[in-house]
């Protein structure tokens, strides 16, 4: 028995650690609520039987899918990174080849690294070649051919067109260059292609420029390649991506991205609350599903009915929609220990509870480039009832007009003998009629399932409904 309920255990701790997290994520217009660790703990310490991701967990998770950002270096750091490359030249021309290669390979590690610091100084660059340069060279002279390849090869891939100058390198490093660059040659290439929403960011390989997104950059050599696209003076993240034949495509959604802060508490942080209510929905699905999360939960403070107010919101990752949202009042008075911990059980396990104002039809589809061709055909039917509709009342109220009146031209004070029996089929058309543009209007002005929003709110002595209705 103990065995049977051991394994039991196992079974499930293992079912639980391979299902898809949530993510709880921070969502702010401004700087950053002083009691928002408090908030956001008692949502950690919700019961739930999925996995929560958050904190330092998150932080690693998005470096690990969307890529680290950017590393920049101080003057300070930058300078000392220059002289280890001399310090290794020098050991190299001493013919210490242990501390030269030992000394070039940690600067040229350490200087590949910084990507930002190569996209802006032209110096780190031709030190990190000169690094891989003389480190190759170095390899050479030790009988480590292999490794001396697999250097010059990093290299060729960050500087294919240039050739080292008979200046400064000898004849045995320019030779070995040029059979790599053949060996090299004598492989498939590929296409690295870069795309970024929005266009126009700066687009760098390896440290070196490319130019403005989107970009294709044919006969690349294979390998792998870090790619960093940026806006502004904010550092991209770095993306490393393997070519080999064919074409390999990146795209980079560089809107979230600036939205994603890059501190210990993951926030996605706008410039103003109305960008905050139209973008993140949107930024927690993509965020979502880059992660393999199921659901999103967003905290944040906000402003209900002119007061500031502690938000919560779920959104399913596979479908884009918001599950349910609720808030807190905190004025006059800020919520006790009780009412925090009901927020977080709402937002974990769906169940509410005291002091906890539950938003009913929350549902919020995020901003897509695709369209939706659903919605338009629902919307044309909408309208054609609602046209049909009017077009039947009408003809129904001519023909109640009509019933009774003579069908003949007969002089004045002279009775038609024959009339319009048009009664019947008029009420039937203006009761078709009626009811089909009546129920088409109903429709295309509710329409709570697409965007509509219905709140609940306490109020003395009863309940205030809210209708939020989309035209």
């Amino acid at each position: 028995m103990r065995l049977l309920a051991a394994l039991a255990l196992c079974l499930v701790a293992r079912g639980a650690a391979g299902a898809e997290p949530d993510l709880l994520l921070e969502s702010r217009a401004g700087d950053r609520p002083i009691e928002m660790d408090l908030y956001l703990s008692h949502v950690v310490r919700a019961a739930s039987d999925r996995p929560l991701l958050q904190g330092p967990a998150l932080h690693a998770r998005i470096a690990a899918r969307l890529g680290g950002v950017a590393r920049d270096a101080t003057e300070d750091e930058a300078a000392a990174l220059f002289r280890a490359v001399d310090d290794g030249h020098e050991a190299f021309v001493r013919h210490d080849f242990g501390t030269c290669i030992k000394t070039l390979d940690r600067a040229a590690a350490e200087l590949a690294a910084r990507d930002a610091l190569l996209g802006r100084d032209r110096r780190a660059r031709l030190a990190l070649e000169r690094a891989r340069l003389s480190l190759a060279h170095a390899y050479l002279r030790t009988g480590r051919p292999r490794d001396a390849a697999m250097v010059m090869a990093e290299v060729l891939r960050a500087v294919p067109g240039r050739e080292p100058s008979p200046r400064s390198y000898s004849p045995e490093v320019i030779a070995f260059h040029r059979r790599v660059r053949a060996d090299l040659d004598g492989q498939p290439r590929g296409t690295l292609k870069v795309q970024t929403r929005p266009e126009g960011a700066h687009v760098f390989i390896g440290g070196e420029y490319i130019g403005r997104s989107p970009v294709r950059v044919p006969d690349v050599f294979p390998g792998r390649y870090r790619i960093v696209a940026q806006t502004g003076d904010r550092p991209g993240r770095v993306h490393e991506v393997p070519v080999a034949s064919g074409e390999q495509e990146l795209v980079l959604d560089l809107e979230l991205d600036s939205a994603l802060t890059r501190d210990a508490h993951p926030a996605l942080a706008y410039p103003e609350a109305d960008a905050r209510t139209l973008l993140e929905i949107g930024h927690a699905t993509a965020l979502g599903r880059a992660l393999g999360a199921r659901e999103v939960i967003l905290v944040g403070v906000g402003s209900q009915q002119g007061r500031p107010a502690l938000m919560g919101t779920v959104v399913a990752v596979d479908s884009a929609r918001t599950v349910r949202a609720g808030f807190v009042t905190l004025e006059p008075a800020a919520p006790d220990r009780a009412t925090l911990e009901s927020f977080g059980r709402f937002l974990r396990v769906g169940a509410p509870g005291p002091g906890v104002v539950v938003q009913v039809g929350a549902a919020t589809a995020p901003p897509s480039p695709s369209p939706a061709p659903r919605r338009g055909a629902r919307a044309w039917l909408r309208w054609v009832g609602l046209g049909v509709g009017l077009v039947l009342a009408a003809t129904g109220g001519a023909l109640l007009w009509l019933d009774g009146r003579g069908t003949c031209s007969a002089p004045p004070g002279v009775t038609c003998p024959d009339h319009y029996q048009t009664k019947v089929p008029g009420g039937i058309l203006v009761g078709t009629g009626a009811a089909l543009a009546v129920a088409s209007g109903v429709v295309l002005v509710l329409r709570l399932g697409e965007g509509g929003r219905v709140a609940l709110t306490p109020q003395p002595g009863g309940a205030l409904l809210r209708l939020a209705l989309r035209f």
